[in-house]
């Protein structure tokens, strides 16, 4: 499928971030739809298809994170990537749970963007999805005996390695990061 029938939904309270991407993405090809809040944008994907959704985090209507969940719900074959100036760590877990394509930091350089979409594009979003949401739960011995080489026993150690099991059968790198022997400040973020 050639880029120019691709369409993307851009979900975004900030005008000038916005607008300058729809603009530079129209340039490369892509077809866009513009909504400022997360309530907007679910009216839109009832109406209209699409093949990406882009959407902040920080917007009216996704304090929620509703359209985040909403668009895994009920739109899980559109691939969604989040892009956020306010990054959390429990945003960023909730997401990666979620089977969403990618998870960006504002300001985020247009070829980064660009090269995130297109991954995003190429991967089916349900084989993401599916991925992350698997409905057989592991139990924590399993989880530490698939991942030997992480050391923790702690709550969120568990919570983590069960994030990197439920993202490994896709096409998605995982980057942990934290404070070194703690194991209380844990992230998992989906970066290529």
């Amino acid at each position: 499928m050639d880029k120019q029938q691709h369409r993307i939904l851009i979900a975004d309270d900030e005008p000038l971030f916005r607008n300058t991407t729809a603009e530079l993405l129209r340039d490369e090809g892509y077809e866009c739809i513009c909504v400022e809040d997360a309530n907007d944008a679910i009216g839109v994907l009832q109406e209209h298809s699409f093949d990406l959704i882009l959407s902040d985090l920080n917007m009216p209507g996704n304090l929620k994170l509703e359209l985040l969940k909403e668009g895994r719900t009920k739109y899980s074959h559109i691939p969604m990537i989040v892009i956020t100036g306010v990054p959390s760590i429990p945003s960023a877990i909730e997401s990666v749970r979620l089977g969403i394509a990618d998870y960006l930091l504002k300001p985020v350089k247009f070829e980064e963007l660009l090269a995130a979409i297109k991954r995003a594009i190429r991967h089916p979003a349900a084989e993401i999805a599916q991925a992350a949401q698997a409905d057989v739960p592991i139990s924590p011995a399993d989880l530490r005996s698939r991942y030997p080489e992480i050391i923790g026993e702690s709550q969120p150690m568990i919570e983590l390695l069960d994030i990197v099991d439920r993202v490994a059968a896709s096409n998605t790198n995982v980057l942990i990061t934290g404070e070194s022997g703690t194991g209380k400040e844990v992230i998992a973020k989906a970066i290529h």
